[in-house]
């Protein structure tokens, strides 16, 4: 008997491809679908994130929403043109298709039994665990089991293909709707939304109050105090009625905050299932905005100990003494820097303290002089010297010099030269 061998149209590539891909969404979505509603009903405590199991049911949803009627469309069209040629069930592209779906089927198979047998060796088959290895073990073997089926099959005119396509939109009508009751309607998404702005809104608040006592050590009176133009910092309101929260001083460091929520947080969620999570702490106040569908307070208390000051890195500033220096050409200068060192005499270069050493290594702005009998450097009103051998003139006139304690704890300031060469008296500056 000859066969009759036909080859693939653009359009025979177009609906292959097109109705693989979407069934491999339809897939994917089921599965992910699934696991977010395992997740939900028997939570975790070390790994339950509502909002992100809320995200993968509004995606999973709307992937099955379009991508399995989308399938069964091109199923039925694909299976139209079989029955008007029955040849095209032997298209190589369409063999190359089932045949590579069948292969990823028993690879996902393959992996799953490991990874159960693994977790059971380990301890770890908690029901959630046991639960999701189930749904993908029997979304995996029932995609096998149709392909393997339909590779087989010598009738074309079968009625199983029709049934199970009423069978998958029943079955997809009903994971939607299952979704409705484990994460909400689109209404209470849309409220969880709104409280999470709002307890975003209060924790940014939080901060920039507790920041606002830092660097004043008093709260602010009113919430308005918050705002300046170096942050640029403006107090967010209610995102759905635009009201201000409430703001009230209870102590010195205590204050409330509350707004009204619209949903239950998701902590409350997972505690009435019973896997409760502690939450964090954060500037030494419990962080813990947990709420009902009502107005809720939240109280802080800042630990002064551990909440520090911005200037407590930086050093203490100096306040200088009045204080002057005799330069050598009659001016004075006074002090200046972070230290209160004195300024620069006018027309010497700026020097470190202790660097103004004459020929002899005497330190000029300590007080010491060089003295020629003796061969040192003194302070004259601490040790005598020979006048004879220095450079004071003789009429000039005498200086009795203090006890040799007189300027304990201070700073001897060396006295400048009068123009007939004598040396004044020294000054201490404490």
């Amino acid at each position: 008997m000859k066969t009759t061998t036909v080859k693939s149209t653009p359009k025979d590539v177009f609906l292959q491809l097109f109705n693989i891909f979407v069934f491999y969404l339809s897939i994917i979505g089921f599965i992910t679908l699934y696991i977010a509603y395992i997740s939900a009903s028997f939570p975790d405590p070390l790994n339950y994130y509502f909002s992100g199991i809320a995200n993968t049911v509004r995606v999973s949803s709307s992937m099955i929403l379009i991508a399995v009627p989308a399938y069964i469309f091109t199923a039925w069209l694909l299976n139209k043109d079989i029955l008007e040629l029955p040849a095209k069930r032997d298209l190589k592209l369409r063999k190359w298709l089932l045949y590579f779906t069948l292969f990823l089927s028993a690879i996902t198979i393959a992996v799953d039994l490991m990874i159960f047998i693994y977790n059971f060796l380990s301890g770890e088959l908690t029901a959630q665990f046991f639960l999701k290895i189930l749904v993908v073990m029997l979304v995996a073997a029932g995609v096998f089991s149709y392909y393997i089926w339909d590779l087989k099959r010598t009738d074309i005119y079968s009625k199983v293909p029709k049934y199970l396509a009423y069978a998958l939109g029943i079955f997809t009508l009903a994971s939607f709707v299952i979704g409705l009751f484990v994460v909400g309607t689109p209404a209470t998404q849309r409220n969880r939304r709104f409280d999470e702005q709002r307890v975003t809104s209060l924790q940014y608040i939080q901060d920039q109050v507790i920041n606002y006592w830092a660097d004043k050590r008093t709260l602010p009176a009113q919430l308005t105090d918050l705002e300046n133009s170096v942050n640029n910092f403006i107090v967010p309101t209610d995102p759905e009625t635009k009201l201000p929260y409430s703001y009230t001083i209870l102590t010195p460091t205590t204050f409330e905050l509350c707004a009204t929520f619209t949903s239950v947080s998701e902590d409350k969620l997972v505690s009435n299932k019973g896997a409760g999570v502690s939450q964090p702490y954060y500037y030494g106040t419990t962080q813990n905005w947990s709420h009902n569908a009502e107005l809720t307070c939240f109280t802080r208390t800042i630990d002064p100990e551990r909440v520090t000051t911005k200037y407590n890195s930086s050093p203490s500033p100096i306040a200088c003494t009045t204080e002057a220096m005799i330069c050598p050409d009659g001016s004075a200068v006074g002090r200046t820097g972070l230290n209160c060192e004195f300024a620069s005499c006018p027309g010497t270069e700026p020097s470190i303290v202790g660097g103004d050493k004459d020929a002899h290594g005497c330190i000029g702005s300590a007080g010491y002089t060089w003295c020629e009998s003796k061969q040192k450097c003194l302070r004259t009103w601490e040790e005598k010297c020979d006048i004879a051998t220095t450079s004071v003139s003789p009429d000039c006139p005498a200086y009795s010099p203090p006890s040799p304690d007189w300027c304990k704890g201070g700073t001897v300031v060396a006295p400048a030269k009068d123009i007939n060469g004598c040396v004044g008296a020294p000054t201490c500056i404490k």
